[in-house]
């Protein structure tokens, strides 16, 4: 029995020691970048015996190889483990997001947020998920193209315009030695390989760079316009010193090599090459003059940065970052310029679809800016890095991991598309409008639609032609219409254009409506209020009423409730450009009423006459109650007291006067209706015929109605005189009935003269009986009837003073162009509110 004791003990022991060197060799593996040897050594130490340590490297060690589903399995066992912090929830939301699991990576983000003290992080790639499904549109900015020719199981990376085609780095393997040198690290020696590029953008069998190539690292690499300066990533020797990182290798840096017949030499590393950090990934400009470049250098924002540096009188000047608008606390690598103007890189930021994507952004004013993910297809939940596109051409290529490849990372070719790029921006204010609608349509007639995000920004790509239609909108400004041509814009370039809209600023109207006597509110008034279209409100228990109004517009509203006289306002938003309040304090009285609804129209084309003036006189009296324009639309709305007779008298500028009589007791509804249809006018034409009773000079009352028409009619029509023809019945002597017309032309000319009109334009000229509007000779036996036709005035007119009508038009243009100005230096002033107060008529 001691001896099975023993045996059991010597067991348990040898287990212990065996699982000890699984786990040693694990994080030996793990340490170095041998991730593959890691998870055999990891696998075998687990099914002994849990050790969270050894989870959570397996976890990392599945990630790193690609294997995200296993990773997953680990991750999903080490955050329910004790031993878990909040670190390891949000790598695991990375692995999902990965995988294209938004939903459950967006979980696991904001119990990071929840749970760790970087709570904007956790939210910062929460919402990064919801931008993610929207990315997964497809943008039809790129056709994807494999490259079957020139991919392998193993990883090829960072094709780049050279010759007739491109240069390539991959770590296949070439051979015994390549094998025996790197034994069982994190993966072979990278080789600088050049494919030609067939016309359709395929890429053919590639061949060995044995001139560019070293022993260690070769690639990527980067070429000068003239192709005579190569710039390679390499392996650091030599000056620079060696100094492993985890993996076992040496660090590199850029190293810059001078073409000599055919020959590649003098091999010289960046002067701020350094054995403490990595340079890599270079991209030189188009002028030779400016090298942007990767690097985990000192003064970065977290990881691999972007950085530059300037050739100046002979020498690479000290690094420079990008900044923090391309450089994230994640690593960005891989940069490629276009046109100097545009920057491609990749990322591993949170605004992807996981892993690394492509991204680009555009300098303005020597600055980086608008930073945006280049989209799918482009972009995918593997990773997608490496972009280069070939000068002048649609073609290009990229570097993933993504399903269609060959093994590891491979080169994938695309066809672009033309970008029109725009953002929309306050006018005025210069800000960034969100959530405005863009409107594009090709020459093929076919309407695509974009929001714009958070920096107002779209992007549509022009697959048809080089001309498009374009409409930008949004609520509470007005509509911008353009036609933009892509003439000009080579096929690897974008086109970027500003779309200012002018903001509709915010018109409000606010009423408050009392009882005339009392002075307490009235509540339930019917409130109406006429713009293009009829809006009804009530009044609170407060007698508050109010409305948003819209630009460019007039407006009348009509505040009516049973028992009391209706209250009207008229108003106008045409012209405002700040922000205002229209504040209607409105006193209803009591008392019988009869509400005048008013058109004024074209008598021969029936068309609406905008802004005719308006006079309402007692019929009676010919006392004038009431002026008034009407509106543009020609419509007009009074409240008129149902005790008394009215005329109502509409003239306009070319047309005669129109009048609409309304009599005591005429009407059968609390509502009338007055058409006035003007006609237009013509010289010599009898505009007005004034009647008298029989041997009467003076003005009767309807004599005084009509009177009034041409009162109206010349105090409107400066420029316009006529002449007052009077006439008699054949009834007494001619030479009586000569000076009773005279006498009658005359009481019309004073009558006139008395309501305003000046003397010089009216003339008068008495005819007697001599020209009888009928056969009621002498002699004849006419009704009074047809004797009353012959007593008249005929209003005639004469003559239309064109130098004052020109006067007038120039004194009205002034005073539109004063307004106009008016209305620039307000706008000027910035955003400033005002109140206008309204009384009601």
């Amino acid at each position: 029995m001691l001896k099975v004791k023993i045996l059991l003990v010597l067991f348990t022991l040898v287990g212990s020691l065996l699982e000890a060197q699984n786990l040693r060799r694990a994080d030996t593996y793990f340490e170095d970048g041998a991730y593959d040897k890691a998870i055999e050594e990891y696998e075998a130490a687990l099914k002994k015996e849990h050790d969270f340590r050894a989870r959570l490297r397996l976890a990392r060690s599945y990630r790193m190889v690609g294997e995200l589903e296993k990773s997953v399995e680990n991750y999903t066992q080490v955050v329910t483990d004790s031993a878990s912090l909040p670190v390891h929830k949000f790598e695991l939301g990375k692995v999902l997001k990965s995988l294209g699991r938004y939903g459950h990576a967006k979980a696991w983000f904001e119990t990071y947020a929840m749970e760790s003290a970087d709570a904007d992080l956790g939210r910062k790639w929460a919402a990064s998920c919801e931008l993610a499904l929207e990315l997964q549109k497809d943008s039809l900015g790129y056709k994807i193209i494999s490259q079957p020719l020139i991919n392998t199981r193993f990883s090829e990376i960072s094709p780049v315009n050279f010759r007739a085609g491109v240069a390539f780095s991959s770590n296949r393997k070439r051979g015994f030695f390549f094998r025996f040198f790197n034994g069982y690290r994190r993966g072979a020696f990278y080789d600088l390989y050049y494919a030609q590029r067939g016309p359709d953008g395929r890429l053919r069998r590639p061949e060995y760079l044995r001139q560019l190539n070293s022993r260690y690292h070769d690639g990527p690499v980067s070429f000068s316009a003239s192709e005579n300066l190569a710039f390679v990533t390499r392996s650091n020797t030599g000056a620079v010193g060696g100094r492993r990182d985890a993996a076992g290798f040496n660090r590199v840096s850029v190293y810059m090599l001078r073409q000599r017949l055919d020959n590649w030499v003098d091999a010289e590393p960046l002067p701020f090459s350094s054995k403490e950090f990595n340079i890599a990934h270079p991209a030189i400009s188009k002028d030779g003059e400016t090298l942007y470049f990767t690097s985990d250098m000192p003064g970065g924002y977290g990881g691999t940065d972007i950085w530059k540096s300037t050739y100046e009188d002979g020498k690479w000047t000290r690094p420079v970052n990008l900044g923090a608008q391309v450089n994230t606390e994640a690593n960005e690598g891989y940069p490629f310029m276009v046109h100097d103007s545009l920057l491609y890189f990749s990322s591993e930021r949170a605004e992807g679809f996981g892993g690394k994507d492509i991204f680009y952004a555009r300098k303005k004013d020597g600055k980086w800016g608008y930073v945006k993910n280049a989209g799918y297809p482009l972009n995918s939940e593997a990773d997608d890095f490496a972009y280069s596109i070939t000068d002048d051409s649609p073609y290009g290529y990229f570097v993933s991991n993504r399903e269609g490849g060959k093994g590891d990372d491979d080169v994938f070719g695309f066809r672009r598309y033309r970008a029109l790029e725009g953002q929309v921006v306050n006018n005025r204010t210069g800000e960034p409008l969100q959530g405005a609608t863009v409107q594009i349509q090709d020459l093929a007639g076919k309407a695509h639609f974009y929001a714009t995000d958070e920096q107002g920004l779209f992007r549509h790509y022009v697959q048809v032609g080089d001309l498009v239609k374009l409409e930008a909108d949004l609520d509470d400004f007005r509509a911008h219409k353009a036609r933009i041509s892509l003439e000009e814009v080579g096929p690897d370039e974008d086109k970027f254009v500003l779309i200012p809209l002018e903001e509709i600023k915010r018109l409000m109207l606010l009423g408050n409506i009392k009882e005339a006597e009392s002075g307490a509110p009235v509540e339930d008034v019917a409130v109406h209020v006429m713009g293009y279209r009829k809006e009804m409100h009530a009044t609170d228990a407060e007698g508050k009423f109010e409305q948003e109004l819209q630009a460019e517009q007039d407006y009348t509203v009509i505040m009516v409730k049973e028992g009391y006289m209706p209250e009207i306002v008229d108003l106008s938003t045409v012209g405002e450009t700040d922000p205002k309040k229209f504040i209607i304090d409105a006193d209803l009285r009591k008392g019988p009423f009869v509400l005048l609804e008013g058109m004024v129209n074209d008598a021969d084309k029936g068309l609406v006459i905008p802004g005719a003036n308006i006079h309402i006189v007692e019929a009676n009296t010919q006392q004038e109650l009431q002026a008034f324009k009407a509106r543009q639309d020609g419509q007009f709305w009074r409240a008129l007291n149902t005790e008394e007779s009215f005329s109502i008298i509409a003239t306009f500028e070319n047309y005669l006067t129109a009048r609409v009589d309304i009599l005591r007791d005429s009407t059968q509804s609390d509502t009338v209706r007055a058409n006035l249809k003007l006609i237009p006018l013509e010289v010599g034409e009898v505009v007005k015929v004034v009647y008298y009773d029989y041997d009467r000079s003076n003005i009767r009352i309807l004599g005084m109605r009509d009177l009034n028409e041409i009162a109206y009619f010349l105090l409107d029509n400066p420029e316009i005189s006529v002449v007052l023809e009077s006439h008699t019945d054949a009834r007494g002597s001619r030479g009586y009935n000569q000076r009773l017309s005279q006498r009658r032309a005359q009481s019309a000319v004073d009558y006139l003269i008395g309501r305003g009109v000046a003397a010089n334009r009216i003339s008068a000229e008495g005819f007697g009986e001599s020209k009888l509007a009928n056969d009621c000779g002498d002699g004849r036996d006419c009704s009074e009837a047809l004797h009353q036709a012959n007593r008249r005035t005929d209003v005639r007119v004469v003559r239309v003073d064109e130098e004052i009508r020109q006067e007038k038009d120039t004194r009205n243009r002034v005073e539109e162009e004063k307004g106009e100005e008016v209305e620039e230096k307000s706008y000027d002033k910035g955003v400033i509110e005002y109140q206008e107060k309204i009384r009601p008529r």
